[in-house]
């Protein structure tokens, strides 16, 4: 059942947003893990989670004081693990390109089953492309 998490940090001082890269933000969400945890979302080839930061592609050069990342869950008993992480253990704060980032709050914005998600959603048939430059298709 896919699970959408809210994960709200504070920095001690604005830090520009160009610096927290996916990298960055994908170190802190496993510093939030234990060792064992950790292991276990690094385990399958296919990675049964994202993480979104939208404010990276939109705004790269300002400045934040605090920051939101999306955690997206695909897998149901990866919940259990990531809730005894975020919410049961006391994360502490953590230095993220010389800046003191600490976990203030953690939301869940969607629940949804499989099958919920399958009704919801229709299959798009037909894409569109525009090119700006000449192209070639080989078969």
């Amino acid at each position: 059942m896919p699970v959408k998490l809210l994960l709200k940090f504070r920095c001690s001082k604005p830090v520009r947003v160009s610096l927290l890269k996916p990298k960055t933000i994908h170190g802190l969400f496993f510093s939030l893990l234990s060792k064992e945890d950790g292991e276990l979302f690094h385990k399958p080839s296919v990675k049964p989670f994202s993480l979104f930061f939208p404010v990276y592609f939109r705004s790269p050069e300002r400045e934040l004081s605090s920051f939101s990342v999306e955690l997206n869950l695909l897998k149901n008993d990866l919940f259990p693990i990531v809730s005894r992480s975020l919410f049961l253990k006391n994360s502490g704060s953590f230095n993220v390109e010389g800046v003191e980032v600490e976990l203030f709050s953690v939301r869940p914005v969607g629940l949804e089953t499989y099958e919920g998600f399958l009704e919801k959603y229709t299959s798009v048939k037909d894409i569109v492309l525009d090119f700006t430059t000449p192209v070639l298709f080989k078969k």
